[in-house]
């Protein structure tokens, strides 16, 4: 009796097993139908299991990591990493008042920021309301009849303005250049981390792309760019950065590599239109000069600053000290 009831164990084990596995054939079969749009089943379940998209999280990541208001953010956050090596992302939630916890997963596309939310973290970095605005939905923008020079929309100027991401497109142009991380890390005097995030931002917003060997490669050869906006806070903080690299450059660098001089004069504040013009011309009728040649070998910085040094703005100094 015993022998016998352990023999129908057996036998119901066997049975349980045999079904389980041939509906578990009979399911991965259903799924391969599925996943084949020629073979017309469309049903919402297969076998009780639900018949989705299989990565829904990766499409999603995906469509997050199209967002390039993150890349804003990133940029920002490695821009005052760069004038404080002790800022840190916890620095940073404070700075913008929100969650360490949120503002992380929003780095890390685990999350999207909602628009109420980019206005919020907009306002807290700075940014004025124009300059918000494209943050926030699509707008139209005219282009510049010089293409001599790249036209750089303002929300891309706002993730590239950096001056080493510049400073990058144009290192693509000399002569015996590699792209390798660390060999343009080193000529700029850059981290590697920081030379990777730099690279990664301007592969997003299209200015460099991979050829079909998967080697880095500019898009487009035009050199540096322009604007029709006339300031923004990515402006001013461009500025800064490269006012920060003239001084640098006045201790480092011998004078017969640099120009560096200056004037103090009275003048008619009536001509500083007139005068705005011809500074502009100046500046690209030289990039033109200096970059019309096959023998590209340095990368250069190129600053002019014409400002009062008298009127209402020192008065205001003045009384704030």
């Amino acid at each position: 009796m015993r022998i016998w009831s352990f023999s129908l164990t057996v036998r119901c084990r066997f049975w349980a097993l045999f079904w389980m596995n041939l509906k578990n054939l009979e399911c991965l079969k259903d799924r391969r139908r599925l996943e084949n749009p020629a073979c017309g089943l469309n049903r919402t379940t297969v076998c009780g299991l639900k018949t989705g998209p299989r990565n829904s999280n990766a499409a999603k990541t995906r469509r997050m990591k199209q967002d390039q208001f993150v890349e804003l953010l990133k940029a920002e956050l490695e821009r005052r990493r760069t004038r404080n090596r002790a800022y840190s992302l916890r620095s940073f939630s404070r700075d913008l008042a929100v969650d360490a916890s949120n503002l992380s997963k929003i780095l890390t596309y685990q999350k999207a920021p909602g628009t109420r939310l980019k206005k919020k973290l907009g306002l807290m970095m700075g940014l004025n309301s124009e300059e918000l605005s494209p943050w926030l939905k699509s707008e139209a923008r005219e282009p510049i009849n010089d293409s001599r020079f790249q036209n750089h929309r303002l929300e891309v100027f706002e993730i590239i303005s950096g001056w080493q991401h510049y400073a990058i497109l144009e290192l693509f142009r000399t002569k015996d250049f590699s792209a390798e991380p660390k060999k343009i890390a080193a000529s700029l005097g850059l981290t590697l981390t920081s030379c990777k995030e730099s690279l990664a931002r301007l592969t997003k917003v299209g200015l460099l792309a991979r050829d079909s060997r998967g080697r880095l490669k500019l898009v487009d050869d035009t050199s540096s760019s322009i604007l029709e906006v006339a300031t923004s806070r990515a402006h001013r903080n461009q500025q800064r950065e490269i006012l920060e690299g003239a001084i640098d450059a006045l201790d480092h660098v011998p004078i017969e590599r640099r120009s560096q001089s200056s004037m103090t004069m009275a003048i008619d504040s009536r001509k500083i239109d007139h005068a705005k013009t011809l500074i502009k011309n100046f500046r690209r009728e030289l990039a033109l000069l200096l970059t019309e040649s096959t023998q590209l070998d340095e990368v250069y910085q190129l600053s002019v600053s014409l400002y009062p040094v008298t009127g209402s703005e020192n008065s205001k100094k003045m009384e704030m000290i």
